[in-house]
């Protein structure tokens, strides 16, 4: 269960930073939520946690779907996507 709630966490705050920053480039936000997930994987063991790939890929997956989700709601969906859809 705590698993998903740090998931949880870093989605809703990856919502709050794209909305808030809106001009701050959508790529940094995504580089700064994954590091920042890496990060805590790696200081796990400073936690007494075990540093888990599963738990990184979660977190950072989460956080970039959020930001992505959240630049798609205010700035419409881009047309590359489109041409994927049929």
């Amino acid at each position: 269960m705590r698993f998903f709630v740090t998931a949880i966490a870093f989605a809703l705050c990856g919502a709050a930073a794209r909305a808030t920053f809106q001009y701050v480039e959508t790529r940094w936000q995504v580089v700064i939520f994954v590091t920042m997930a890496a990060v805590m994987e790696i200081s796990a063991d400073d936690r007494g946690r075990r540093a888990s790939k599963l738990r990184f890929a979660v977190n950072a997956s989460s956080a970039a779907a959020a930001i992505i989700a959240v630049k798609w709601y205010i700035e419409g969906v881009s047309p590359l996507v489109l041409t994927l859809l049929p």
